[in-house]
């Protein structure tokens, strides 16, 4: 999602395989191939392997650059090991790395939205009635309550209470929730 936001990519359904390639652009010039990998932690020997196995497989269709995509800051060794992959290959290799990461997740904080999804609304719901005069008295307060918490967390509005719904009460007696 992120590199689609960057470069117009084309994702690789990687059941069977994906070629050693996650996504990729191509233009007349060749192709700009891009590894993704969820290591986290260092770049231990099963994971230098992987990449190895994931390079070779990508070098086969010759393109252009291959990207390593890792939620990693690599060390001074690691760095050297990567470099020394591209001996033996006109294919340009870069590690994006964590740092490369963070950057472009920044400018580009609605895919951070996304992948936080229904979790951070849940907390933050929870947070919210746990407050003794925000919590709802039945399904259709909680409902508004959801509604108010997606309105002001897509909005931007954050770090300040939601407003309570305030009960009204029909004429027929029963209770109902309705926003300020």
């Amino acid at each position: 999602m992120l590199l689609s936001r960057i470069r117009q990519t084309h994702r690789v359904d990687g059941s069977g395989g994906d070629g050693g390639r996650d996504c990729y652009f191509s233009d007349e010039s060749g192709t700009d191939a891009y590894e993704l990998k969820s290591f986290v932690g260092r770049m231990n020997d099963v994971r230098r392997r992987q990449v190895v196995r994931s390079l070779q497989r990508a070098l086969k269709k010759s393109p252009r650059t291959w990207s390593l995509v890792v939620p990693i800051d690599a060390t001074p060794k690691e760095q050297e090991w990567f470099d020394s992959l591209a001996s033996g290959t006109t294919t340009r290799l870069t590690w994006l790395d964590k740092t490369w990461l963070e950057e472009r997740l920044a400018a580009h904080p609605d895919i951070g939205r996304y992948f936080a999804g229904a979790s951070e609304e849940v907390v933050q719901i929870l947070k919210d009635i746990a407050r003794e005069d925000a919590l709802p008295s039945d399904a259709a307060g909680v409902a508004t309550r959801m509604t108010l918490t997606r309105i002001a967390r897509f909005s931007g509005v954050r770090g300040r209470p939601l407003p309570t719904p305030r009960r009204s009460t029909p004429p027929d007696g029963s209770h109902r929730e309705r926003p300020p």
